[in-house]
């Protein structure tokens, strides 16, 4: 069964056999030499199951089947049963008070049947009711006989039933008699006039349509479609001059439509789908006074509609399809509006994504509004699958407006659209899942409007789930993929943790490998693996320490990155921008490490053009122009060049310009100007810019500080600058304490981030011993911090060990909301009180845990 039906396991789901097996009785036909036997032997899967459970056997293995088939004929089943023996059923009574169907009839053959014959009774298309019976020829045996007989019983109380049994009858009588094709040509009024006799004009255009039809679908080409609609075009026109009743006239026009829109999916030209729009309005006339046909006509007209809107490739096309929506949506009555609604809603949409208009998208945002309320407000249950489509297309509509004119109000309104979308939603298939990757979309872009660190979070989980769901097969694994790398690549740049870019790395990466060469998104994938090759080879945690061999093999994985985006990036993209910013960076960081001038040439002339291509708001051009200033500093230092040290001052004070809050970098720059003020001759200046750079422990980078307050201390020492020295050491003494706390907290990240501080700090002493102008050798005072920064291998003594632990917490937690407070006095004033507190806790610690 396995072999054959490789959803068997998933889909059977605890069903009694017999039963299941009735719902695919192509299946039967396949197996039949076990059908045959589990016809007659198997009564219920627990049966079965608990018979392989005795046995030591695996259920659903064909031989076990067989086996089990075979053990039940013999041991425990006599089939047919005698009438005086318990029922099948197993409820009790004699078989033939319980069922009721003759012994020639097996149950299963009886519930087959049974269900055919309700199927055929219920079809109100005469194509489809002739197509079934030729079909299924067990329709006209002497079992289907016995089992109508049966039916008549059972609907005795029932007049309106044994009416249409009684019809049903007669069709197939007539079919067993002189044959389904000459049955239903002269029955081709069943169930839809009261007259017997059909013309023979029009039994003609019946066969002629659905010959056409079988050839088309035979063969599927342009010419075999167009002989299609045709017949189906002759048929409709004969039906509506023999003056035939509506149903039929509906028929005929309905028939119409299917065979253009058949006819368009082979030509793709818009003219059918056009044609077919036509149809179903003639349909609609044809059926007037008929509401429950023309409501399911309209919702076919509306969902003709919302396929004109995807299929429209022209912006007057489009227009042409608003019009239709809109002139059907004011013809029909207030109750049937919701499909034309939803095509309008629809063609607005997409005519926005054609041409921006806001206009456009506030209507279709009205629209889906209406429908969302109509759903909720309806007399019936709300479908959920159709209420989570329509909130989740609102959600999405509300996201572009926020995109083309930014506010917080339709932000919030589109997530919460978009969660409850999912929660009806569910995770069940790709549209469902869809939702719930489009909530993580929105939820990174209204981070990025308000700058909340929670929303990246929910954003991350979204896509995690949409991750999780997939299966290795699926075609949408590669946006997942994408979808979660890119929004742990946004949280990295948040957080500065080193976990979120390897994971972005890695994601981003098998996107990659996911797309296939030729698929139109591989550029932009390719762009946001670059993104995060470079941002994780510049990662300021890894990139300290110069006898690390790592940052060179992320630095050149990066660069090789940049050069396959750059390989396959179309001339017109968004992102070509970034390339000359990254080479400029990573070059001036490899530059940093290996020292090869050319590099460092490179990284100024790729660092330039990308300053003349690069907006004012580009989220990385305040660290572009830190990194070309440094760079330029370097050229001066290796060729004496006073253009250089012009340009890196420029480039300094430029990039001092930018409010302190969204740069955290600061202390590198002031140290920078510093180095260019000292090469300038300016001392008295630089002795400021060290101060401020050193400074401020609310603000700012702890390595980039502590390194400005050790070269100023090592500058203000070589020109026996005594006071000076000593302020640039207690400067530095507290950034230690502060380093000190976080290793104590932060485990081995925080020991990897600040593993170049101590041998900052033992060059800086090495530094410091040698003689001065002033004859003052402050040795001790950099001991002092040297231990500082050596003391995460130290636990924090007796009681102080809680308040210690306590107040870190809080000062983290202080940290993590002055990000989202983006800096506001009351948030700098609770930092510094908090910094105060864990002052006096690492003082202690100075001291041995005296108080």
């Amino acid at each position: 069964m396995r072999r054959l039906w490789s959803d068997f396991d998933t889909d059977w789901q605890g069903f009694d056999f017999p039963a299941y097996s009735l719902r695919h009785e192509g299946f039967l036909r396949e197996l039949a030499p076990v059908a045959e036997q589990c016809q007659i032997a198997v009564v219920t899967v627990d049966a079965y199951l608990e018979w392989c459970a005795s046995e030591g056997l695996d259920p659903w293995d064909r031989d076990h089947v067989i086996g089990y088939a075979g053990e039940g004929c013999e041991t425990f089943l006599d089939w047919p049963p005698p009438p005086g023996d318990p029922c099948w059923c197993g409820n009790g009574p004699r078989y033939a008070d319980c069922c009721g169907v003759p012994m020639a009839l097996t149950p299963l053959q009886e519930q087959y049947l049974n269900r055919l014959l309700h199927t055929l009774a219920a079809e109100r298309s005469w194509r489809t009711s002739r197509r079934l019976v030729l079909e299924k020829p067990e329709l006209l045996g002497t079992e289907a006989r016995e089992v109508r007989a049966r039916m008549r019983r059972q609907h005795a109380p029932n007049p309106s039933a044994l009416s249409a049994l009684a019809e049903l009858d007669g069709l197939l009588d007539r079919c067993e008699k002189i044959g389904i094709e000459q049955a239903y040509d002269e029955l081709l009024d069943w169930k839809a006039s009261d007259r017997r006799e059909v013309p023979k004009e029009l039994a003609r255009a019946v066969r002629a349509a659905d010959k056409s039809a079988g050839r088309a679908k035979q063969e599927a080409t342009e010419q075999t479609w167009a002989a299609c609609v045709a017949a189906r075009q002759a048929l409709a026109e004969t039906i509506a001059r023999l003056a035939r009743p509506p149903g039929e006239r509906s028929y005929g026009w309905r028939g119409l439509c299917w065979a253009h829109i058949n006819a368009f999916h082979v030509t793709h030209r818009f003219a059918h789908l056009e044609a077919a729009a036509d149809a179903l309005r003639t349909a609609l006339r044809a059926l007037d006074g008929e509401a429950a046909l023309q409501h399911e006509i309209r919702e076919e007209h509306g969902a003709l509609l919302r396929l004109m809107s995807r299929q429209a490739g022209l912006a007057d096309t489009l227009d042409h399809v608003v019009r239709l929506a809109q002139s059907e949506l004011d013809a029909c009555p207030e109750h049937d509006r919701a499909p034309y609604l939803e095509a309008l809603a629809d063609t607005l949409q997409a005519t926005f994504a054609r041409r921006r208009s806001r206009s456009d998208l506030d209507r279709a945002i009205e629209l889906r509004r209406l429908l969302c309320a109509a759903r909720e407000a309806g007399p019936g249950p709300t479908e959920p699958t159709a209420h989570a489509y329509q909130l989740g297309e609102l959600g999405m509509a509300l996201r572009d407006r926020a995109m083309i004119s930014p506010n917080a109000h339709d932000l919030n309104e589109a997530v919460r659209a978009l969660e409850e979308a999912t929660d009806l939603a569910g995770l069940e298939s790709q549209n469902e899942l869809a939702l719930l990757s489009n909530l993580g979309s929105c939820l990174r872009l209204r981070y990025e409007f308000h700058g909340r660190t929670g929303d990246l979070d929910r954003a991350v989980a979204a896509h995690e789930k949409v991750l999780a769901a997939g299966s290795a097969g699926d075609e949408h694994l590669a946006y997942a993929l994408n979808n979660l790398g890119v929004a742990h690549l946004t949280r990295h740049g948040r957080t500065g943790d080193e976990a979120d870019v390897r994971r972005a790395v890695e994601l981003l990466g098998r996107a990659v490998e996911r797309t296939p060469p030729d698929d139109p998104v591989l550029s932009e994938r390719l762009h946001h693996l670059a993104s995060a090759q470079v941002a994780y080879a510049l990662d300021e945690d890894r990139t300290t320490d110069k006898t690390d061999a790592e940052p060179a093999s992320r630095l050149s994985a990066a660069l090789e990155a940049v050069r396959e985006f750059a390989a396959t990036a179309p001339a017109d993209s968004v992102y070509v921008r970034f390339l000359p910013v990254w080479r400029s960076l990573l070059l001036a960081e490899r530059w940093r490490i290996a020292g090869d001038p050319v590099d460092n040439d490179t990284a100024i002339a790729e660092g330039e053009r990308a300053l003349g291509v690069l907006g004012t708001q580009y989220v990385q051009r305040p660290r572009l122009v830190d990194s070309l200033a440094h760079s330029m500093l370097a050229r001066h230092r290796r060729l004496g060049s006073g253009d250089d040290l012009e340009r890196a001052a420029e480039l300094f004070e430029f990039a001092l310009a930018v409010p302190r809050a969204q740069w955290p970098a600061l202390p590198a720059q002031l140290r920078g100007l510093a180095q260019v003020l000292l090469a300038s001759g300016e001392t008295g200046r630089a002795t400021e810019i060290y101060r401020l750079a050193s400074g401020h422990a609310e603000q700012g980078d702890l390595r980039s500080r502590f390194a400005a307050a050790c070269e100023w201390a090592v500058w203000a020492h070589t020109r026996g600058a005594a006071d000076e020295t000593a302020e640039a050491l207690g400067f530095a003494r507290t950034t230690a304490r502060l380093v000190a706390r976080v290793r104590l907290t932060g485990g081995a990240q925080a020991a990897r981030r600040f593993r170049s501080l101590a041998h900052l700090a033992a060059r800086t002493r090495d530094e410091l011993a040698r003689p001065s102008p002033g004859g003052i050798t402050p040795v001790a005072d950099m001991d002092t911090i040297r231990d500082l920064l050596g003391t995460a291998a130290r636990e924090l003594p007796g009681p102080r060990a809680a308040q210690g632990a306590a107040a870190a917490e809080r000062l983290l937690r202080l940290e993590k909301s002055s990000l989202d407070s983006a800096g506001s006095g009351s948030g700098r004033g609770a930092l510094r009180a908090a910094w105060a507190e864990l002052d006096r806790v690492l003082e202690d610690l100075e001291n041995g845990g005296k108080p």
